[in-house]
């Protein structure tokens, strides 16, 4: 056990380091910053040439397999807190981004709900027709069954949802299998997103203010300093982490909301026992991974929270950090434990499928988008919703920045508000039906429910669109 928990230190360790390269590199190197790369990924990136480095090493080869394999597990394990830490602290206040983006468009948040589960369905499409047709066309590629859902995983989810991957499949008795490799190939689908995400996003910008098409700026505006680097050096300008809540001769802010998080976890590994053992439907209700289980826990755990009246105990900010942290040692854990193996197996649909959910990703937000917006700033919400259907919202927010700096128009609340009911339709499609049908159906049947999710997805969005173009008639009228 002593072995075991060291060789998990020693990892840790590593990933460390491996992340303070990555924010040295971050902070000094132009392209990287203009590229918007999070210090995990870069760090991930040199920690995967590096492992390929010493895995060749005959003294160190046997000890860096020992730390990578500790590397490959741990994402799995870290997403189960970061997923149930996502709802500590939802009190029905309003947040600070709410308050700074001002008050929502009338049914704009709405589209944007709808237009957000449709690219991901999209995209989830795009992925299981790939791995059908090329099946069927004779490819020699060892695809199996599931393989294209992490182009979903990895473009809207990033590489937070990529890096759960690992612990989706690892739990599903048909594909356990294959969780590294779906964990390897989500993890690449998040990297090109992100990536190309950012750099067509700046050439969208662009091209978007040449035409006039943007709502508030003429050109866009330059990110520098802080925007670029990631670092406040100014000491009077550093953000608080968050309120502290307690005192630390009685206990540490920190301890209380990660005793929560944690408490949450331990409940959700019984519940998920206990469900296993109910007769009849025991062995389908296994299948639900015990962080979707920890999400609902932790929704209950808010109602009793607010029943205690203890809500001041609890600063959504303080759950973020914890959760970011969390995240970060996962992403790069996630990128430096690749199988390069993997990638080089199936780059061929990876890059076909990338391509195609570039384009299809594209039309899809900017014209939809155009559609539901009307008038009310329709480049600034495409944007952003481009950014996090290609990387994270992070990717979506600093898109935005550029084109809309000072949060003028309504896009920010608008999007922040339809992407926040999205997550959890996200979470329930990742965690509950995605199981289901890959534990009952082959592709073609797991693609054929993905194709019938895009076309409700997007006919709601339509209608959204459809009643605001009507009440804005009215209006004119």
């Amino acid at each position: 056990m002593a072995t075991t928990l060291k060789l998990i230190l020693i990892a840790l360790g590593f990933a460390s380091v491996f992340l303070l390269i990555g924010l040295l590199l971050r902070s000094k190197i132009k392209v990287l910053q203009k590229l918007f790369l999070p210090a995990s990924v870069i760090g991930g990136i040199v920690g995967l040439i590096l492992v390929q480095v010493f895995s060749r090493v005959g003294a160190a080869a046997e000890q860096v397999t020992n730390y990578v394999s500790v590397m490959d597990a741990l994402p799995a394990i870290l997403i189960i807190p970061i997923f149930a830490s996502t709802p500590l602290g939802n009190f029905k206040r309003k947040n600070d981004m709410e308050k700074a983006a001002g008050k929502s468009t009338s049914g704009i948040a709405n589209g944007v709900f709808w237009l957000m589960c449709g690219i991901m369905t999209v995209q989830m499409v795009i992925g299981f027709a790939v791995n059908f047709f090329m099946t069927k066309a004779g490819s020699a590629i060892p695809f199996y069954k599931v393989w294209g859902f992490e182009l979903a995983a990895g473009f809207t989810g990033g590489h937070g949802t990529a890096a759960s991957i690992g612990a989706i499949y690892g739990g599903i008795p048909a594909v356990a299998e294959f969780a590294s490799q779906g964990k390897d190939v989500a993890t690449t689908f998040a990297t090109f997103g992100l990536i190309g995400g950012m750099l067509l996003g700046i050439i969208f910008i662009n091209i978007a203010a040449r035409r006039g098409e943007t709502a508030v700026m003429k050109k866009p505006t330059a990110l520098e300093g802080v925007a670029l680097t990631g670092l406040q050096k100014d000491v009077s300008k550093q953000e608080s982490l968050g309120r502290e809540t307690t005192k630390s001769f009685a206990i540490e802010t920190l301890s209380v909301h990660l005793a929560v998080i944690l408490g949450v976890v331990l409940a959700s590994y019984g519940v998920s026992a206990l469900l296993a053992k109910i007769p009849a439907i025991g062995s389908l209700l296994k299948q639900l991974p015990v962080w979707s289980i920890a999400m609902v826990l932790m929704l209950l755990a808010n109602k009793l929270i607010s029943a205690l009246k203890l809500e001041w105990m609890f600063d959504k900010k303080v759950v973020q950090k914890i959760s970011g942290f969390m995240t970060d040692f996962a992403i790069v854990c996630a990128i430096a434990s690749m199988n390069l193996k993997t990638i080089a197996t199936f780059i061929v649909p990876i890059v076909i499928s990338s391509v195609i959910g570039f384009i299809a990703t594209y039309f899809y937000i900017f014209k939809l988008t155009k559609f539901i917006t009307r008038t009310e700033a329709p480049f600034e919400h495409s944007i952003i919703a481009w950014g996090t259907g290609t990387g994270v919202l992070m990717t979506g927010l600093v898109l935005l920045k550029v084109c809309d700096p000072n949060y003028e128009t309504s896009t920010l609340n608008n999007f922040t508000k339809g992407f926040a009911i999205m997550s959890i339709i996200q979470a329930a499609i990742l965690g509950v039906l995605m199981p289901i049908l890959i534990g009952k159906m082959d592709t073609l049947g797991i693609l054929l429910v993905s194709l019938v999710m895009a076309v409700v997805f997007t006919a709601g969005a339509v209608v959204v669109g459809i009643v605001r173009g009507k009440r804005l008639a009215k209006v004119n009228a």
